[in-house]
Parts: structure tokens; sequence; C-alpha cells
């Protein structure tokens, strides 16, 4: 869907994870700008000092910051900030929000465009936005190889064009089987 609205010209596209958990780090390979949201009192400070979590934010949020917690919050996330050991000109930012009556919505707003610029500034955008191509290209040709190479393959392309198979119940069984082929892969990773 990314790759759908990217193509359709759109500029800015907002893109929501299920949570912070290990598999949600994958977002920092499709975003240009990766936001983290924290909220106090949700045990999200345990959250916070997760390795690898914190290190995935160009933005910080505490939403809800009017909670109990707030104060000890940010405080946590400008320490943990301040311990992080990955050498960048850009220290993620910390914005208080209470999204509900659009308080610290527009700072929000300006930490993201000025991530923008800074990504643009330097060759930071050009060389995510390489990478992640890259990578893809990388992946797609794995797959195409995978196939190629397959023998069940060959034998279901000429079972489908002597008509003893359909295309389509083929396709759904290399999905499937290609579902299970990625689960297993981005677990060993």
């Amino acid at each position: 869907m990314i790759e759908l609205l990217d193509a359709f010209g759109k500029d800015y596209i907002l893109l929501e994870t299920v949570g912070v958990g290990q598999d949600e780090l994958d977002i920092i390979k499709t975003a240009d700008t990766t936001i983290l949201i924290s909220v106090p009192g949700l045990g999200d400070d345990i959250q916070a000092l997760k390795a690898g979590i914190m290190e995935i934010g160009d933005i910080y949020v505490v939403n809800k910051a009017d909670r109990d917690g707030a104060d000890q919050l940010i405080s946590d996330l400008h320490l943990i900030n301040d311990m992080s050991t990955i050498t960048s000109s850009w220290r993620p930012p910390i914005v208080r929000t209470i999204a509900i009556v659009n308080e610290g919505i527009a700072e929000l707003t300006e930490k993201i465009l000025a991530h923008r610029k800074f990504l643009e500034t330097g060759k930071g955008l050009h060389q995510k936005r390489n990478d992640r191509i890259r990578k893809k290209i990388a992946y797609l040709i794995s797959i195409y190889k995978m196939l190629e190479d397959n023998i069940v393959f060959d034998d279901a392309v000429e079972r489908i064009a002597r008509r003893e198979k359909d295309p389509y119940s083929f396709v759904r069984e290399v999905a499937e089987n290609l579902t299970q082929y990625c689960m297993i892969h981005r677990k060993v990773r």
C-alpha cells in the first residue's frame, strides 16, 4: 500500500505499527522518519528501556502528557537519549502531546518537517531510499530464483499448460508456501 501511495505522488504517508515489539523494528527499513510514541502509566517507560527500541526513533512523543508520570517518562527519555551511542548530528527531539485536545500537534509537525529537511540536506534521505530499493530488489530476485530453480514450479507450469491444474490454485499454494518461507526467514535474521 505504501508503494502504491508513493506511486500516486503522495508527499507524506503515515504508517502506524501495532506496537514496539521486536517485530516492529522493521519500520526503520520502511519509513524515512520514525516516531516513537509513549504514554505514561502504560508500561511504556519499561518498553522504552528495551534494547533496540530507543534506537529506532527519530522523534519521541509522549502523548497524554497531562497524565501522572509524564514528567518522569520525559526525563527517562532524555536520559536514554543522552546515553545513546548513535553518532548522528540529528538528536531525536522529545515532544509532549495531548492529542485529544490537539495540544503539541503543531510542534510535532514542525519536528517531522525539520527531520525531513535534515535528511534532505545531507545524503540521508537519498541513502535510506536507495538502501530500501536495493533490499527490495534483492528480496524479489531471491524469490524469483527460488521459483525459477524449483522443480515443483516447472512441473506446475507443465501441468497448467496441459490444463491439468489451474494457475490460480497454484499461485495460492505458492503464496502460502512463500508466506511460511518468509516467516521462517524473518525469524532467522
